[in-house]
């Protein structure tokens, strides 16, 4: 039973948790999907150099979560947050000046900070939350994700018209600062972490959770930087309308989090399953969709899995990996998700420009397909993970 005033410090930690993660991802995501754009219609780069945006972002990112991030104990993972709080707020005044040397520079410099933010939140929320709580704090740090996404688009669809894309990059500055500020208030670990490769990556919540996140963010890397330049280009609409795929996509994913919220799933294997399904078809008839509405539909749908998946595999870590080894787990876990998000885009580029979008978007739904035949072949009477 949680004291008082151990449920008031694991209240304080969660809100700080998911208030921080609310500014970043929102920052994230217009970066992510505004640096797309001013590749291929400012700098009229080629489909495959649009896609190497992402990759330019999640490479950076990968080195800082993969080989920096596991190494750091207690106060320095303190130091170093608040240092990229402030050096991911610096990079947004550098991406606003159009140049391309610096846009590759600050693209760069944006993901290698970031990289040590989502780890250290999500973390701070698995090591120092206990019980039910923990599961709790942990779909409400996915509920601020989906709510920032929902809410990135909705500002960038009505400010573009007046600021331009390169003002939006201003426009996000003070959230971040704001952001900065908070992040002093961020709870370190405090036990004595292992940092070993092999112990963090060979427990089944971890396992079970790279499975589950690869049946949806290979789709949904290439989702994110290709959907609103493929909505403009197949259905003529402007720039700034083409930014409601995002709005009915995280809309969708934010209801399907504030579900989960609200009523936890203790068995993960039904939902995790219904949620990949949906991954699956969706992606195998959006591409032959001609009609705007039906389409719209249809992302609003890819938003459910997004809602479900990515909390199904925070918990299935939390419930599979001992407590000493979260920390490496968690940075191990953002690593692989930076990989796919490094390589896919560029892949889909390259493959949208030689076969289409249409049997693009079947070649992802296929890749969901087979994680989910993977994840019931070795995981799914997994009692430890998957029936808690």
């Amino acid at each position: 039973m949680i004291s008082r005033s151990s449920f008031k410090e694991q209240t304080r930690i969660i809100l700080v948790a998911i208030t921080l993660a609310f500014f970043i991802r929102m920052t994230n995501n217009m970066v992510n999907t505004t640096a797309p754009i001013l590749a291929k219609y400012t700098y009229t780069l080629n489909s495959t150099d649009v896609g190497l945006t992402g990759t330019v972002i999640y490479l950076a990112t990968l080195i800082s979560t993969a080989f920096v991030n596991p190494r750091l104990q207690g106060l320095a993972k303190k130091r170093v947050f608040i240092i990229s709080m402030f050096a991911t707020s610096i990079s947004l005044i550098g991406l606003y000046f159009q140049d391309v040397v610096l846009f590759w520079l600050f693209l760069s410099v944006f993901g290698f900070f970031t990289g040590f933010l989502f780890t250290n939140i999500l973390t701070s929320i698995s090591t120092n939350v206990e019980g039910v709580s923990r599961e709790r704090g942990l779909a409400a740090y996915s509920m601020a994700l989906s709510l920032s996404l929902l809410i990135g688009p909705v500002i960038e669809r009505f400010s573009l018209p007046i600021v331009g894309y390169y003002g939006i990059f201003i426009e996000f500055l003070p959230m971040m600062f704001i952001a900065s500020v908070l992040s002093f208030k961020i709870r370190a670990p405090e036990i004595t972490e292992k940092r070993d490769v092999r112990g963090a990556v060979n427990t089944p919540g971890f396992l079970a959770s790279i499975i589950s996140i690869t049946s949806y963010n290979v789709p949904f890397a290439a989702f994110t930087v290709f959907m609103d330049i493929y909505t403009k280009e197949k259905f003529g609409v402007s720039s700034s309308f083409a930014y409601y795929v995002f709005i009915f996509f995280f809309g969708a994913s934010l209801l399907t989090r504030i579900y989960m919220q609200i009523r936890p799933f203790r068995h993960l294997r039904i939902p995790l399953t219904f949620f990949i399904s949906i991954t699956v078809v969706t992606f195998l008839v959006i591409g032959f969709v001609n009609n705007i509405y039906l389409y719209f539909a249809l992302i609003a749908i890819m938003g459910i899995p997004h809602g479900g998946i990515f909390p199904i595999s925070t918990i299935l870590i939390s419930r599979g990996t001992p407590r000493e080894r979260l920390n490496a787990a968690n940075s191990y876990f953002t690593s692989f998700n930076n990989i796919l998000f490094l390589a896919v885009p560029p892949l889909f580029g390259y493959l949208s420009g030689e076969i289409g979008f249409t049997i693009s978007f079947i070649s992802l739904s296929i890749i969901s397909f087979a994680s989910l035949i993977l994840i019931y072949a070795k995981f799914s009477r997994n009692r430890q993970v998957f029936y808690k």
